[in-house]
């Protein structure tokens, strides 16, 4: 088929292909979700393309989202002092016409990487510790005026200038870059003994995608750069350190169409006499309703709930279910 041909076909049918493609990846969500826990609900096409559209517009953001911290550091350096210093010229090789030709990255390595690493142990002491470590955060300074004047014939008053910002530009990229090792740390399902060294895994993939992020030359689009970078830590992201299942579990639980730690479900008596059946507990008998309590509804899409309770998972039809609560945790 003619490459000019489908192209143009796109072009004429943004609409439908833009459509198409959030259907398609929100197909994905639902049969990565639903292959997790076995089950699959049927409900009709008209409400399974609003939930499919919904589906996919929430996870692309949270990709997004996601994909933004784990390279904010390397922004944060680059935005905020990397690219605008008088040091600048150390790590990139510029050519007469102003454009960067060669990238030291053991410059940018010992510049970026060595100074948060610092702030790493720094920080990772004071929560093993205790509080006080913390201060010797304050050493750095000096420390860092000291690198900055053995690598410039600078005066006095411009290195002072620039440790400082040097130095506040790279506490705060190391503050933002430990929004990714908790978070991965923590949705990652790994032992006690094992955590540590997960944790130091994920700030070496951190701080070397983030020295990508730093190093990166302005004469190269920073769209198609950026593109290619997000889309490898993606699949590091989703591959790698599986965080596929949590997305796809939070997306679930916004819209409320599964992976709803209930509180309380209150069921008719039909639904009690299934519950009671399938060896639930009942809380609470009140006339023709019953009280469930600590279950966990994987689905509630279709003409079923899909339950699921520490002895088995099951199906309630949804007209048995009279009203069910979750723990308030926004707070």
């Amino acid at each position: 088929m003619d490459k000019e041909k489908i192209k143009e076909y796109f072009y004429q049918n943004l609409g439908i292909t833009f459509w198409s493609s959030l259907l398609i990846f929100g197909g994905s969500v639902f049969v990565y979700y639903y292959a997790k826990i076995g089950y699959m609900p049927i409900f009709d096409l008209q409400s399974s393309l609003m939930v499919l559209g919904a589906a996919s517009i929430t996870a692309i953001f949270l990709i997004i989202i996601i994909t933004s911290i784990f390279l904010l550091p390397g922004l944060i350096w680059r935005e905020g002092w990397g690219n605008n210093t008088k040091y600048r010229s150390l790590w990139y090789f510029r050519q007469k016409n102003g454009r960067d030709k060669k990238v030291h990255f053991h410059l940018i390595f010992a510049f970026f990487v060595i100074p948060i690493s610092a702030f790493w142990i720094i920080f990772f002491s004071a929560m093993k510790f205790g509080i006080w470590i913390s201060f010797l955060v304050v050493v750095l300074l000096p420390v860092m005026w000291l690198g900055l004047k053995k690598f410039s014939r600078f005066n006095y008053k411009s290195v002072n200038k620039e440790s400082l910002v040097y130095f506040l530009v790279t506490l705060t990229a190391s503050i933002a870059s430990f929004i990714p090792i908790v978070m991965l740390s923590e949705n990652l399902n790994i032992s006690s003994i094992n955590k540590e060294y997960i944790v130091y895994f994920i700030a070496i993939i951190i701080a070397t995608l983030n020295t990508v992020a730093a190093a990166k030359p302005k004469n190269i689009d920073n769209l198609k750069f950026f593109c290619i970078l997000s889309i490898i830590s993606i699949y590091i992201l989703l591959v790698s350190f599986e965080l596929a299942k949590p997305i796809v579990n939070k997306v679930m639980n916004i819209y409320k169409f599964g992976s709803i730690q209930a509180e309380n479900i209150i069921l008719k008596k039909p639904g009690c006499d299934i519950f009671s059946l399938q060896g639930g507990t009942l809380y609470l008998t009140k006339n023709e309703f019953c009280l469930i309590q600590n279950v966990e509804i994987l689905s509630r899409l279709g003409d079923n709930y899909y339950i699921s309770t520490n002895k088995a998972n099951f199906e309630i039809p949804k007209i048995y279910v009279a009203s069910w609560s979750v723990i308030d945790d926004r707070d």
